[in-house]
């Protein structure tokens, strides 16, 4: 994976591996430990608050070792380029990392990305999702056509049957990669229902961070696996939760979004979480120089377009009738291309 430069944050912030006062480097090796140990408890008899309290007094610990592998990663970066690595060397494994801090690999990956960019990732989500993120979802199913409404149709349908938690980020995720013809594949794959995580490393997939959707189709899978590297650190049922750790791992790790996909994502990088900084991008295709992408900026304006000429044509229909139109009724305004 390439590294990429500190986005949005002071060098104080990303590199702050200060212990607090009442801390000291044997103190941390005793969480750390403690850690170890609640790591080899099944989950159903985890102290989850016990766990989120550790993981919150470590974070200087855990930030010092993420640094320590980024300067392994970056010198074999260098030495690669210049033909200087031996037979006997490897790439360095992100393995090594999820071994001495596990939970840093699971939901508490979100934790730490709370922590490092001052956010709550589920709740932003949240808020999103139960406010604007439905009035883009609608823009985009009208400006998709009949691909827009074969993805909400499916939308509708994994809802009522319970099939995943929270269908509408998926579609929103979908949707998007349709708008900025991305390939959704880049970062959501695919899997066999049958697929264990120790198999994870024979499949075709990315080294960047992405989620194995194991199941019939991507509205009805069963499991979940977080990768990066090529390496399964973390199973669930829940898409949302799954979309939240591998998310995060962008920005606690400072890594490009996915060639073909980073359109996607810096939209809700930048809309849904609020982390707009003046220069810099996750792109690996982007400009440092240029951030935001025009694509982006369009889009933003034209779903603001069409959410007021909805608003106009519902005003008008309520001076004759007491019913709404919908969105399917027939509104006009200045699309921009993308």
């Amino acid at each position: 994976m390439r590294i990429k430069c500190v986005l949005g944050l002071t060098k104080d912030q990303w590199h702050n591996t200060t212990l607090p006062k009442d801390e000291s480097k044997e103190s941390q090796l005793k969480k750390k430990a403690k850690l170890l140990k609640w790591s080899k408890i099944p989950r159903s008899k985890q102290d989850i608050s016990t766990i989120k309290q550790l993981c919150e007094d470590t974070y200087a610990s855990q930030r010092k070792d993420i640094l320590e592998m980024h300067k392994i990663i970056k010198d074999f970066q260098t030495r690669k380029s210049r033909k200087k690595i031996t037979e006997e060397e490897s790439y360095p494994e992100i393995s090594d990392l999820v071994n001495e801090w596990p939970f840093l690999f699971r939901t508490e990956m979100t934790l730490h990305m709370n922590r490092l960019y001052n956010i709550n990732v589920e709740d932003d989500l949240s808020l999103y999702m139960n406010f604007t993120g439905k009035q883009v979802l609608d823009y985009l199913v009208f400006s998709q056509g009949m691909e827009g409404k074969v993805l909400e149709q499916q939308m509708t349908k994994s809802k009522e049957k319970s099939a995943i938690d929270e269908p509408e980020v998926l579609s929103l995720l979908m949707l998007f990669s349709i708008h900025f013809k991305e390939k959704v594949g880049k970062f959501i794959i695919k899997a066999e229902v049958s697929l264990q995580m120790k198999d994870v490393r024979d499949l075709p997939i990315p080294l960047t961070p992405c989620i194995l959707s194991c199941g019939s189709d991507l509205f009805r899978a069963e499991k979940y696996y977080a990768c990066m590297d090529k390496y399964c650190y973390f199973a669930t049922r829940s898409f949302r939760e799954a979309f939240c750790v591998v998310f995060s791992s962008y920005f606690v790790f400072h890594l490009d979004f996915p060639q073909n996909f980073g359109l996607t994502l810096e939209y809700i990088q930048r809309q849904v979480f609020d982390i707009n900084p003046e220069v810099g991008t996750k792109r690996a295709e982007g400009s440092s120089s240029s951030p935001v992408s025009v694509k982006i900026l369009d889009v933003i304006r034209d779903c603001q377009a069409y959410h007021t000429a909805l608003q106009k044509a519902n005003s008008v229909n309520d001076q004759d009738s007491p019913l709404n139109l919908s969105k399917s009724s027939n509104i006009s305004f200045s699309q921009t291309s993308s």
